[in-house]
């Protein structure tokens, strides 16, 4: 019926996860992000200590947006279409309050339009529902650009935040360790 960016749970994460990494940086303690299902997996199966103690509490831009349109549309059923397979098992988390209800890759929505004869057709329209930062969520380092903009518009001071993006497993696996040991020289 309708089409919702989930950049607005982007827009949504970045402000919740701002908050905790303030929190964190008082407290002088570390921190993982806590959007990607893929990432989240891993921490709890490989570094138990960590999920616990280091990763943001806070949900993906896919449950945000999904608990929003649930708040404001209640009955309503939320369909999630982007590029991770990942988010497939995100949907089925029975421990995450009012998660989408269906995850659909690029590929299979492209598959089921084009079997269904359905093709896009450009549109006219201005209209935006997130921010730059939120659009670029997904991007490698998006997030934590979008949570530092967050702390810069709240006021905090950012100039002396120390961050590592990772990109792919082996990244991740590496820093993680270093956290895990209490290495890591970075704050998130």
């Amino acid at each position: 019926a309708d089409m919702v960016e989930v950049g607005l749970g982007g827009d949504m994460t970045a402000a919740y996860e701002a908050k905790e990494w303030i929190e964190a940086k008082k407290e002088g303690k570390r921190m993982t992000t806590s959007c990607c299902p893929a990432f989240i997996s891993m921490i709890r199966h490989q570094f138990p200590q960590v999920y616990e103690n280091n990763k943001s509490s806070t949900v993906s831009p896919m449950v945000a947006v999904s608990r929003y349109l649930k708040l404001t549309h209640p009955g309503c059923i939320t369909v999630f279409v982007g590029p991770c397979i990942a988010k497939k098992g995100e949907c089925l988390n029975e421990f995450i309050a009012d998660r989408p209800d269906y995850a659909v890759t690029f590929g299979e929505i492209s598959d089921l339009l084009e079997s269904k004869g359905i093709a896009f057709e450009p549109v006219e329209e201005n209209y935006q529902e997130s921010s730059t930062w939120g659009k670029k969520f997904a991007t490698s380092g998006g997030v934590a650009k979008a949570v530092i903009e967050v702390m810069e518009e709240m006021g905090e001071d950012t100039s002396n935040i120390k961050l590592l993006s990772c990109a792919g497993g082996a990244e991740c696996k590496k820093a993680l360790t270093l956290l895990n040991v209490g290495r890591l020289q970075e704050d998130f």
